[in-house]
C-alpha cells in the first residue's frame, strides 16, 4: 500500500498523484527508461523490455608470439607474449535509450620458463608469468552521459552541463 508521506493516508488505487511528483522525474523516466514491451506489461518484473539492434561485428585482434631457445642438451628456455584488443562498444546497461558508448579492453599476458635437466630422471623447471587486464570504466559526465542528460528538456536552463553530472571521480 502506497501512503502519503505528509498525511499518512493511502493514495487512491495505490497511485501517487502527479502533483506530488518532481517535474524532472517523469522527463528523465520517459527519456531513459522505455515502456515494457515483453511479458505482462501490467506488472513490475525484471527483463520486461527487449530490443534487438544491429551492431557491426568488430574485429578483436589477438597476437601471440612464442620463442624457444635451446642452450644445450640440458638447458632450454621459452618465452610467450599474448596481446588482445577487444572492442566492447555498445549501449551501456543494454538500454539503447542511453546512447552508444565506446569502450575498449586491452589484455596482455607474458610468460617465461627455464628448464634444466639435472639427470635424465630429475628436471628443474622455473616459470614466471604476468597478466594485465585494462578495462577503463566510464565516468559519469564523460562522452555520452552528459549529452544525454542535457537532452532532457527541463533539466537545463542554459547550454552548460549540470555540475552534478560532470564531476570527476
Amino acid at each position: 500500500m502506497v501512503k502519503d508521506p505528509f498525511g499518512g493516508a493511502p493514495f487512491p488505487n495505490n497511485v501517487i498523484p502527479t502533483s506530488l511528483l518532481n517535474a524532472v522525474a517523469p522527463k528523465v523516466q520517459n527519456q531513459f527508461y522505455p515502456l515494457p514491451n515483453f511479458g505482462p506489461t501490467n506488472s513490475l518484473q525484471a527483463g520486461n523490455y527487449r530490443n534487438l539492434q544491429y551492431y557491426p561485428l568488430p574485429t578483436n585482434p589477438t597476437g601471440t608470439l612464442r620463442i624457444d631457445h635451446k642452450f644445450s642438451d640440458k638447458a632450454w628456455i621459452y618465452g610467450r607474449m599474448t596481446r588482445t584488443f577487444w572492442d566492447i562498444s555498445g549501449p551501456p546497461g543494454g538500454l539503447d535509450t542511453y546512447g552508444f558508448q565506446e569502450r575498449y579492453r586491452y589484455d596482455s599476458q607474458y610468460g617465461i620458463a627455464f628448464t634444466y635437466m639435472i639427470t635424465p630422471t630429475l628436471v628443474s623447471e622455473t616459470h614466471y608469468g604476468y597478466s594485465a587486464d585494462d578495462l577503463p570504466l566510464p565516468v559519469l559526465g564523460s562522452n555520452t552521459d552528459s549529452r544525454l542528460l542535457a537532452s532532457v528538456h527541463g533539466l537545463l536552463t542554459s547550454q552548460r552541463r549540470p555540475a552534478s553530472a560532470c564531476g570527476r571521480f
